[in-house]
Formats: C-alpha cells, structure tokens, sequence
C-alpha cells in the first residue's frame, strides 16, 4: 500500500511540475513588456542592438550616428528638410493605436497640467500618468530605426490603391497618414501587430480590414535571419518572449529554410 501511494505521489508531482513548466512558459509566451519603461532607454539599448545591422527599417539605407546615407538606399526627401536626415526610433504600431484607449490620452489626469495650470491630454499626459502606457511605448520589439520624414508622415498602417514611389527607390508609399511599407518588411510589419495583439490582450491594435493585409504580408514576407537575431536579442535584454516572431523561426528552422549559424 506504501509503494503504490508512493508511486501515485511521485506521478502527482511529475504531472505538477510539468504543469507548473507549461504555465509558465504560456505566461512568458503572452507577457509583454514589463521592464522597460523609459523612451530614452528602449533606444539607447536598441542602438546595442542594431550595433552590427545599421540599417533603417522601411528603406535599408545605411545609417551611422543617427544620420541616414540616402546614397546607400536611393531614398529622395519628399521635403528638404532636417527630418529627411535624421533616423529615430519610431514605433512600427504608431503610439496613437493604443494611447488614444486610454482614458487619460482622451481626456487628461488631475496631474496633467503645465506651469500656468493649463490641463492637457494625449501622448504628453500618457507619459506622465500611465506606468502601463510607458511600457508599451518602450516594448524594444516595437522600435525601428526609421527616417524621421517617414515617420512624421505616417499615422496608421495599411494597404494603399497605388504603387507611387515619392521617395526615390524606397518601396514605400504614403498617403493621408496611411503608409503601406515594402515588400521586404511587410511581414516584419505584421508579426509586429500580431506581437503586440498577442501580449496586450487588454487593447485592439488590428481592424478586421487590416488584419487581411497583415494575414497576407505575413505569407509574403517570411521570416529572415536579421529578424530572428534581433528578437532573441532582444529577449535578453528585455526579458520577455516574442511567441509570434520565435515560432516563426522555428517553423524555418525545422523546414530547412531557415539558418541562423
């Protein structure tokens, strides 16, 4: 009798501890975000990151202490002006997608006041009263280097009805605030709203008409080693897992389509 209560005993805690290792692993899998809460730190450390690949995210053009080489990439400026020249890190899902949920972006804290006692709301306020806000405007997977030209113009992402280069060679196109990117990226584009989707259940970064394109710029656009390396870096310095970005290279691995040696 001893024996078999033994045996049951050892197989509760076996089942237990794989249980416990499953779940665990399923929270990390869903967990966004939750060590960085500064701007200013998610870009020094993805500079770290981007140290051996300078290159800017909808372009490819070469880039070296925040000044981008339009000769690199073929980029023309749409307006000859300082944003043309300059490369920040600008977020893949614009910060408006999930800050304007927030009550305090819509419509301002007790502590969102200026100097003279004037209220204000938005990103500024965010900022300032929202713990939850700062962590996902910092999440590192959500950061590119960009053109800043780029990424003042755009405001949402999405397919557009032309193919219209306003930026010499760079397959990008823009249009009342809406920015289809380049067939090479359009995947890294949407495993980044699928990302963020995923780990921040509490918020909606995908319309049903968007989640179409993104379905297809998924297929189109799979996977490449650079995206890979950059989010297993990225997990160590951040501490969570990217589900979306990690099985789809796995899935490359395994079919022989993919190496990362």
């Amino acid at each position: 009798c001893s024996k078999v209560m033994l045996r049951r005993l050892f197989l509760f805690l076996i089942t237990y501890c794989l249980l416990a290792l499953l779940t665990a692993s399923l929270m990390q899998a869903a967990e966004g975000n939750q060590t960085i809460s500064s701007l200013n730190s998610a870009q020094r450390l993805l500079e770290r990151v981007h140290k051996n690949h300078p290159k800017t995210f909808l372009c490819g053009c070469a880039y070296k202490g925040g000044f981008p080489n339009h000769d690199s990439c073929g980029y023309l400026p749409k307006k000859q002006d300082t944003e043309a020249y300059m490369v920040v890190w600008a977020p893949v899902v614009p910060f408006q997608v999930f800050g304007v949920q927030l009550s305090v972006w819509q419509k301002g804290h007790p502590k969102c006041k200026n100097n003279r006692g004037k209220p204000f709301r938005g990103r500024r306020c965010a900022e300032k009263v929202s713990q939850r806000y700062r962590l996902l405007q910092a999440d590192l997977y959500n950061l590119q280097p960009m053109i800043a030209e780029l990424a003042g113009l755009r405001t949402q992402t999405g397919p557009l009805p032309f193919e219209k280069r306003d930026f010499g060679s760079c397959d990008v196109e823009v249009q009342n605030g809406v920015l289809e990117p380049g067939a090479n990226v359009r995947g890294d584009v949407a495993r980044t709203f699928f990302y963020m989707d995923r780990v921040y259940p509490d918020f909606v970064f995908i319309s049903s008409e968007l989640r179409r394109s993104l379905d297809s710029w998924n297929i189109e656009d799979p996977v490449d080693a650079w995206e890979c390396q950059r989010s297993r870096h990225i997990q160590e310095i951040q501490g969570n897992l990217n589900p979306v970005v990690e099985d789809a290279c796995h899935l490359a691995i395994t079919q022989g389509l993919l190496s990362l040696r």
